[in-house]
């Protein structure tokens, strides 16, 4: 009976340590993004799109890979819970999620402890001006979007509107949130030589725009450029439809205007209206290998369409686990030479963007944005052609002569 126990607790022990054994050899990498707090929804669009590319890799060096997850709410817990994930957690990798103001916060620890920091889906063009050696950043910026918007203005004035994009009478508007996010768009707009160019902003908690889109409707504009969030957004665009107000061309600069809530309005207030975006899982995956068996995989998983946060996140984390597969190690000096030298060209991917990192950092081939539409309550890529599913649809007419 003795000799019995002996053997169980033997047999017991040789597995206990085969398990420590086990868990030894997994392969340890972060995330930290928000999980609560008003950005959740996009925390946990950057979380579930990583989860998936970590699933497609299947393993690092032959072995299982560890995600530890950190939520950041807001920046003083970016901070400390990015402090943890190199500390307790004894991390080497993070991956950074949503929110560019959180990951200006989590990127400065990973400069103080010299981790690497490795940046999906956020877009703020400051977060690579810190000159961190130890952040990298897989998505486009504000500016690249802002030129990328400019750019379909100048394609599509003369294409579209008949008229040289110099003459068009554009007008941008954005709330006292969003101003950072629409200086871009008007510098490239006066660097482009648009002469009629005039801006118009508002308290972010505005609800009643009658009077400003009187205003606006007054000074009949070609193209109204719009940066809103969603409750200033839905808002704005209802209030244009109940005025029958819609110029040749209305695009959004993201936020609200390539989100699944401005598919939320009735169809004939939403159509029409355009917006810029990331490379989007609505464009064709003629030319982004992998796009649909992510959508077909994410909606089997999670139950609804991905955004393009998630999408981001996913090619990101493919492209960085490459690099890290590449080195052969989570060594630190290692794996940052590595990405110095990376390169994965356009058109082999899910996002359908290469990646090359600049001397800050920076992907400089998260090119070209998408520009879609919405059309039947659906938003459509429409442009460039190569990524397209559908057909531009140019000047827009009054709600009112909507079929």
């Amino acid at each position: 009976m003795v000799k019995r126990v002996v053997v169980i607790m033997a047999g017991l022990m040789l597995i206990a340590l085969a398990g420590t054994a086990m868990a030894a050899e997994k392969v340890r990498l972060g995330l930290i993004t928000p999980l609560s707090g008003s950005l959740a929804m996009g925390g946990e669009q950057a979380r579930n799109g990583l989860t998936l590319a970590l699933e497609k890799k299947g393993t690092l060096f032959g072995k299982e890979i560890e995600l530890v997850i950190a939520d950041a709410p807001d920046a003083t817990k970016a901070k400390s819970n990015m402090e943890r994930l190199y500390g307790t957690e004894n991390l080497a990798i993070v991956f950074g999620g949503y929110g560019s103001s959180l990951e200006d916060a989590w990127q400065r620890v990973a400069m103080e402890q010299k981790k690497l920091c490795l940046g999906t889906v956020n877009w703020a063009d400051k977060l690579t001006e810190h000159g961190n050696p130890y952040y990298f950043r897989y998505a486009a910026t504000v500016s690249s979007l802002a030129r990328e918007l400019v750019n379909f203005l100048n394609f599509a004035g003369p294409e579209y509107l008949k008229k040289d994009p110099k003459t068009l009478q554009v007008i941008v508007v954005h709330s006292d949130q969003t101003s950072d996010v629409a200086k871009p768009a008007i510098d490239f707009l006066k660097n482009d030589g648009y002469a009629n160019v005039d801006v118009q902003s508002y308290p972010s908690a505005t609800s009643d725009f009658n009077s400003l889109l009187m205003k606006i409707r007054a000074a009949r504009p070609d193209v109204l450029i719009l940066y809103q969030y969603s409750a200033d957004g839905l808002a704005f665009r209802r209030q244009m439809a109940s005025m029958n107000f819609e110029p040749s061309l209305t695009i959004g600069g993201g936020l609200i205007y390539d989100q699944p809530e401005f598919a939320g309005l009735p169809k004939e207030v939403a159509d029409g209206c355009m917006a810029v975006s990331y490379t989007n899982p609505a464009m064709s995956p003629a030319q982004a290998p992998g796009l649909t068996e992510f959508k077909e995989k994410y909606i089997q998983r999670y139950g609804h369409v991905p955004l393009t946060h998630a999408l981001i996140a996913y090619a990101a984390g493919l492209a960085y686990l490459e690099a890290i597969e590449r080195t052969g190690s989570l060594d630190v000096e290692a794996v940052r030479a590595t990405l110095q030298t990376f390169e994965i060209k356009p058109g082999v991917g899910p996002a359908y963007w290469g990646c090359k990192f600049n001397e800050k950092g920076q992907n400089i081939m998260a090119t070209p944005a998408v520009i879609a539409q919405w059309k039947q309550g659906v938003y459509t890529v429409v442009h460039p052609a190569e990524l397209a599913v559908g057909t531009l649809e140019l000047p827009l007419k009054p709600f009112s002569d909507r079929k």
